[in-house]
Formats: C-alpha cells, sequence, structure tokens
C-alpha cells in the first residue's frame, strides 16, 4: 500500500488538472472520490483507495506528498504488533 500511496501524491505532482480538480472546493467529496477511482481503476488495493479518498475528503490533496511521507516515518518506528487484549476482572464472591 506504501508505494501505491508514493506514486499517487508524484501523480498528483506531474498530473496538475488532476491535483486541481482535488482541491477544487466547488467539486463534492464523492466526485472526487471517483474521479480518483477511475483514474487508478484497478491498480489499486481498496484500502489504498479509502485511504486516498478520506485525506481528499478532509480537503489535505495539496499535502498527499507530506502524508505519505508521515506516514512512512510513523510506520518505520512503529512497533506493529498483536494489539494487546483486554481481560475482564475476577469478581470473587
Amino acid at each position: 500500500m506504501e508505494r501505491q500511496l508514493f506514486a499517487f501524491a508524484a501523480l498528483l505532482e506531474r498530473e496538475t488538472r488532476l491535483r486541481d480538480a482535488l482541491v477544487d472546493p466547488s467539486l463534492p467529496p464523492e466526485n472526487k472520490k471517483q474521479l480518483i477511482a477511475d483514474t487508478l481503476g484497478e491498480h489499486t488495493k481498496p484500502l489504498a483507495l479509502n485511504l486516498r479518498g478520506f485525506v481528499i475528503e478532509l480537503g489535505r490533496a495539496r499535502e498527499v506528498g507530506r502524508i505519505v511521507e508521515a506516514y512512512d516515518e510513523y510506520d518505520a518506528r512503529a512497533d506493529v504488533g498483536p494489539a494487546p487484549v483486554a481481560r475482564p476482572k475476577r469478581r470473587d464472591g
């Protein structure tokens, strides 16, 4: 997914018309999400597509490159393992 996000950031840098459409406040978020889906087609994973749509919906299309870099830094530092499971306390009585 990370590779797809970097590729998307690079695409927005190259394709100014696409970037301008995605940051246009007059276009509804659903239209922008559909534009992303149409542009990327079947070449993207659903999670990456949803993340891109979320970023666009928040109005952060111009910041995609920085967001991807921050994600990459976080991912590199994160110790991703299973989440701890909270166990209910025993009641004596």
